[in-house]
Order: C-alpha cells, then sequence, then structure tokens
C-alpha cells in the first residue's frame, strides 16, 4: 500500500466481493425456486421436458443474470405453441402453454419479494 487511495481502492473492493457472494448466493437460489416453478407447470408424457428444466446464473458487469433453460428439442414448440402441417399445409394451430412465463410469473407474485427482503437483510447483516 502506497497510499490511502491504494487502501481506499482495497477497501473497495473487498466489499464488492462479499457484496457479489451474497446476491450471487441469493440469485442462484431465486434461479431454483423459478425453476422449481416452471417445472410443476410442465406438461408431462415421458418427464423429460420437465427434468430438463435448469437455472444458470451469469455475471455481467457489476449485474447478475439468471437464465432459466431447457435443452429439450421441443421445449420452445410447446411453450410457445406451433401450427399443425399435413401435406404442407396448415391445418390447426396447437396453443402454447406458456409454462415458463407463467412459472417466472407466479415467482415474482409470491416469492420475489420475500427473497428480495432476505437478501438485503443478509447485505444488513454482513455490514455489522
Amino acid at each position: 500500500m502506497k497510499s490511502l487511495e491504494d487502501l481506499e481502492a482495497a477497501f473497495s473492493h473487498g466489499l464488492s466481493a462479499w457484496e457479489n457472494e451474497i446476491v450471487g448466493r441469493h440469485a442462484g437460489r431465486m434461479g431454483l425456486k423459478v425453476v422449481k416453478l416452471v417445472k410443476k407447470g410442465t406438461p408431462v408424457d415421458t418427464g423429460n421436458l420437465r427434468r430438463r428444466w435448469r437455472a444458470r446464473l451469469d455475471k455481467e458487469g457489476k449485474e447478475f443474470l439468471i437464465w432459466i433453460e431447457n435443452d429439450a428439442e421441443y421445449a420452445g414448440p410447446v411453450n410457445n405453441g406451433y401450427r399443425v402441417v399435413r401435406a404442407k399445409k396448415t391445418v390447426g394451430f396447437v396453443n402454447g402453454r406458456y409454462m415458463l412465463e407463467k412459472g417466472i410469473q407466479e415467482y415474482k407474485e409470491g416469492q420475489m419479494g420475500k427473497d428480495v427482503e432476505e437478501m438485503f437483510q443478509d447485505l444488513g447483516k454482513a455490514l455489522k
């Protein structure tokens, strides 16, 4: 440490590191809760579609991004709907189930406020 500015920068970096750890931990939990709700609303035939839901956490700059993913080939059409085509002619449309959007909305309305409050409480405890 050569100066007060270096000490301040080190202190700031330390605060940022523990803040990121707390926020990252809570964001990961939030993603898992959303996945649980999305799975609950996913239709089951073989169970493959339901099993393949995952939450992934990315950090871009100072922001955490929670990705809810499903790598089943047919996840998009089941969620969003699709055309029924026979002999190169559209003969109908199957409405989407919108399980992803419904699960996210259910989380926002029911659990998100509580989870954000818990995160702020943990950040406050760490400051003491």
